[in-house]
Protein backbone atom coordinates (compact mmCIF):
# COMPACT_ATOMS: atom_id res chain seq x y z
CA UNK A 1 0.00 0.00 0.00
CA UNK A 2 2.84 2.32 0.48
CA UNK A 3 4.67 1.58 -2.48
CA UNK A 4 0.85 2.27 -4.22
CA UNK A 5 0.67 5.71 -2.25
CA UNK A 6 4.16 6.83 -3.34
CA UNK A 7 3.94 5.36 -6.91
CA UNK A 8 0.15 5.99 -8.11
CA UNK A 9 1.06 5.28 -11.90
CA UNK A 10 2.86 2.35 -11.89
CA UNK A 11 1.25 -1.26 -11.53
CA UNK A 12 2.66 -2.44 -8.19
CA UNK A 13 1.15 -5.91 -8.49
CA UNK A 14 3.37 -6.43 -11.49
CA UNK A 15 6.32 -4.61 -9.55
CA UNK A 16 6.05 -7.08 -6.77
CA UNK A 17 8.30 -10.04 -8.25
CA UNK A 18 9.13 -12.09 -4.71
CA UNK A 19 7.42 -15.48 -3.98
CA UNK A 20 4.94 -14.20 -1.92
CA UNK A 21 3.48 -12.31 -4.33
CA UNK A 22 1.38 -15.95 -5.04
CA UNK A 23 -0.11 -15.51 -1.83
CA UNK A 24 -2.90 -12.67 -2.77
CA UNK A 25 -1.88 -12.34 -6.60
CA UNK A 26 -1.82 -14.76 -9.53
CA UNK A 27 0.81 -16.24 -11.22
CA UNK A 28 4.24 -17.28 -9.70
CA UNK A 29 7.38 -15.17 -8.23
CA UNK A 30 10.83 -15.61 -8.23
CA UNK A 31 12.68 -15.43 -5.34
CA UNK A 32 15.95 -16.06 -7.25
CA UNK A 33 16.05 -12.41 -8.36
CA UNK A 34 17.23 -11.00 -5.33
CA UNK A 35 14.76 -8.60 -4.61
CA UNK A 36 10.89 -7.89 -3.96
CA UNK A 37 10.06 -5.52 -6.41
CA UNK A 38 11.39 -3.47 -9.33
CA UNK A 39 10.04 -0.30 -9.57
CA UNK A 40 11.22 3.35 -11.72
CA UNK A 41 11.71 6.07 -9.98
CA UNK A 42 13.60 9.29 -10.44
CA UNK A 43 14.15 7.92 -13.82
CA UNK A 44 15.98 5.06 -12.49
CA UNK A 45 15.21 1.49 -11.75
CA UNK A 46 14.65 0.67 -7.93
CA UNK A 47 15.34 -2.69 -6.69
CA UNK A 48 13.35 -3.44 -3.36
CA UNK A 49 14.17 -5.83 -0.69
CA UNK A 50 11.50 -5.97 1.99
CA UNK A 51 13.25 -7.11 5.17
CA UNK A 52 10.84 -7.31 8.64
CA UNK A 53 10.91 -8.11 12.15
CA UNK A 54 8.88 -8.73 14.82
CA UNK A 55 10.80 -6.16 16.93
CA UNK A 56 13.10 -3.32 16.06
CA UNK A 57 16.35 -5.39 16.24
CA UNK A 58 18.21 -2.70 13.17
CA UNK A 59 19.31 -6.27 11.80
CA UNK A 60 18.36 -8.12 8.98
CA UNK A 61 19.95 -10.83 6.51
CA UNK A 62 20.74 -10.78 2.86
CA UNK A 63 21.17 -14.11 0.89
CA UNK A 64 23.35 -14.66 -1.67
CA UNK A 65 21.13 -13.43 -4.50
CA UNK A 66 20.47 -10.22 -2.67
CA UNK A 67 24.48 -9.67 -2.47
CA UNK A 68 24.64 -10.04 -5.73
CA UNK A 69 21.91 -7.70 -7.01
CA UNK A 70 22.98 -5.21 -4.43
CA UNK A 71 26.76 -5.70 -5.51
CA UNK A 72 25.62 -5.15 -9.18
CA UNK A 73 23.74 -2.15 -8.69
CA UNK A 74 26.29 -0.61 -6.54
CA UNK A 75 28.34 -0.19 -9.84
CA UNK A 76 25.76 0.03 -12.50
CA UNK A 77 24.59 3.71 -13.07
CA UNK A 78 20.71 4.31 -13.43
CA UNK A 79 19.90 1.88 -10.65
CA UNK A 80 19.27 1.91 -6.87
CA UNK A 81 19.03 -1.00 -4.54
CA UNK A 82 16.94 -0.19 -1.68
CA UNK A 83 16.16 -2.04 1.77
CA UNK A 84 12.59 -1.46 3.14
CA UNK A 85 12.85 -2.57 7.00
CA UNK A 86 9.60 -2.49 8.07
CA UNK A 87 9.75 -3.39 12.20
CA UNK A 88 7.75 -4.29 14.59
CA UNK A 89 5.69 -5.94 12.11
CA UNK A 90 3.06 -7.36 14.45
CA UNK A 91 1.67 -4.25 15.90
CA UNK A 92 0.59 -1.85 13.40
CA UNK A 93 0.32 1.25 16.52
CA UNK A 94 4.81 0.91 16.68
CA UNK A 95 5.14 -0.32 13.19
CA UNK A 96 7.79 1.68 11.48
CA UNK A 97 8.78 1.37 7.42
CA UNK A 98 12.08 2.58 6.49
CA UNK A 99 13.89 3.20 3.29
CA UNK A 100 17.70 2.49 4.08
CA UNK A 101 20.81 2.57 1.18
CA UNK A 102 22.33 -0.57 -0.20
CA UNK A 103 24.16 -1.82 2.24
CA UNK A 104 27.04 -2.05 -0.59
CA UNK A 105 27.21 1.27 -1.85
CA UNK A 106 29.15 3.98 -0.83
CA UNK A 107 26.70 5.89 1.20
CA UNK A 108 25.76 2.13 2.86
CA UNK A 109 29.02 1.18 3.83
CA UNK A 110 29.22 4.11 5.99
CA UNK A 111 25.95 3.03 7.77
CA UNK A 112 26.02 -0.86 8.35
CA UNK A 113 28.41 -3.17 9.41
CA UNK A 114 28.42 -6.78 8.96
CA UNK A 115 26.82 -8.57 12.24
CA UNK A 116 27.29 -12.09 10.75
CA UNK A 117 29.25 -14.91 10.96
CA UNK A 118 31.23 -14.33 7.34
CA UNK A 119 30.99 -15.35 3.70
CA UNK A 120 30.68 -18.80 2.41
CA UNK A 121 32.84 -19.24 -0.90
CA UNK A 122 32.56 -22.28 -3.40
CA UNK A 123 35.07 -23.16 -5.82
CA UNK A 124 34.70 -22.41 -9.79
CA UNK A 125 37.48 -24.68 -10.47
CA UNK A 126 36.73 -28.19 -11.89
CA UNK A 127 38.21 -31.38 -9.86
Amino acid sequence: YWLRRLLPQQDIDAAWVSGYRSRLLPGAGNDSLGYDFKVMYRRQFWYLEVKSSLGDTQEFELGDTEVRMARDCAITRGTEYRIVYVSNVQDSKAMRLEILPNPLSEEGKTLFRIGGQGIRYQSLRKT
